[in-house]
């Protein structure tokens, strides 16, 4: 998962179709990376014309 942010991935589909893992996994993953400090969460906008 780092190295997939290291490349630029930022968002949750993105880590969840390029790592192939389910979604509860992936947020159970992610969010010990948040609570263990070595990663950041935050929001997207959305741009409502795409």
């Amino acid at each position: 998962m780092l190295r997939e942010a290291f490349y630029g991935i930022r968002r949750f589909d993105a880590f969840q179709e390029s790592l192939g893992i389910a979604r509860n996994t992936l947020n159970d993953r992610l969010r010990r990376l948040v609570d263990e400090g070595r990663a950041s969460a935050g929001t997207v906008e959305v741009d409502a014309r795409a």
